[in-house]
């Protein structure tokens, strides 16, 4: 059943985005502009959160499209029969596809101002808390202020991931309802996309939030919350782990561009840690996303989910959308980690 509109159901999707990033932009100012006395800047866990989530958000603008393209490949197998043929099973095909029907701004815009809001607070935390969380337990610990350790590194960068992921479950859940649903609109209706013969459900990003609790209650903005918090604690762990000790392995070799801390040292070293995000993660990104796109009950639990998947489509299934996920990881995590270095001297802080 489509509920009624919302008070935000005729507000466009670009003025959403608009608002959010001119609140942010005014935050980010602020701090700049506020940095303390002797280079002691107030609220340094603050600056931290905001540096981490503020640069990710922007460059999960710019590489929405292949989140698109993601969601669409690892939802398709539980709307459709087993005779219907899938339409999404390439990044490549699946972004031609979108193009063709849809056009740019159809590839573009599906849920990308609650993915801006996402990983303003779930990466602003889950990236934003590792330095002061692995200072606090290495003291506790007894360990010293050099290299911790590449196992020390992955257990703070999964305690961080999964406080991060916890807290930012509402966005993350209208960020894929919005791209599951996507399509082109005609007479009210999709005809294209997963929801092809439907009237949509979800308008924009704030009408998203308000739809959800209407017909799910607050709990429902939390729906797939252990698989989100399984994801982001693996794949948290494995990337900020991979960042953090390929930073100081690389700075031991005798490679020029690696010696010292700059842009492509930490180009080199974002990239690595997308590779081990995505690949650690991507069971559990399926199984999220499943979850938080499964609207009918078609799944009891994450456990349901993950047997019914490899059940039915092999246990390779679970890597669904590894390729897109890659594609979108990897340039977004060399780009907002070099932009949150660069962000983090802005605002009166060290290098990561």
């Amino acid at each position: 059943m489509t509920l009624p509109p919302s008070v935000f159901a005729t507000v466009a999707e670009g003025t959403c985005l608009a608002g959010s990033w001119t609140a942010i932009s005014g935050v980010g100012g602020y701090m700049a502009a506020i940095k303390g006395e002797k280079g002691a800047p107030p609220f340094p866990v603050l600056r931290e959160c905001f540096a981490a989530g503020s640069c990710t958000a922007l460059s999960a603008a710019v590489f929405n499209p292949t989140d698109v393209c993601k969601i669409r490949m690892q939802t398709e197998a539980m709307l459709i029969s087993q005779t219907t043929q899938a339409q999404y099973t390439s990044v490549t095909g699946t972004a031609k596809k979108i193009l063709a029907e849809e056009g740019v701004w159809g590839l573009w815009r599906p849920g990308i101002t609650a993915s801006c809001l996402r990983d303003l607070g779930y990466t602003g935390l889950r990236v934003g808390l590792y330095p002061s969380v692995k200072q606090g337990l290495s003291k506790a610990a007894g360990l010293g202020a050099e290299d911790t350790g590449f196992f020390f590194k992955v257990v703070c960068g999964m305690s961080t991931g999964a406080l991060g992921a916890a807290l930012a479950t509402p966005p993350d859940l209208v960020k894929i309802r919005m791209q599951g649903e996507a399509g082109r609109l005609q007479d009210g209706k999709f005809i294209t996309g997963l929801r092809k013969g439907h009237v949509p459900e979800i308008r924009n990003t704030y009408d998203g939030f308000i739809q959800i609790v209407r017909k799910d209650g607050v709990s429902g903005l939390y729906r797939g919350l252990y698989a989100g918090v399984i994801r982001a604690a693996i794949g948290t762990g494995a990337q900020l782990a991979t960042y953090d000790h390929a930073k100081c392995a690389l700075k031991g070799y005798n490679i020029p561009l690696f010696q010292e801390e700059g842009p492509p040292l930490h180009l080199f070293a974002s990239f690595l840690s997308g590779l081990a995000f995505s690949t650690a993660s991507a069971p559990a990104d399926l199984i999220k996303s499943r979850m938080m796109n499964d609207t009918n009950g078609y799944y009891r639990n994450n456990l349901d989910c993950l047997l019914r998947t490899v059940r039915g489509e092999g246990p390779a299934a679970l890597f669904k959308g590894w390729t897109p996920s890659v594609l979108r990881l990897c340039p977004m995590f060399m780009v907002a980690t070099t932009l949150m270095e660069q962000a983090r001297s802005i605002l009166g802080l060290s290098w990561f």
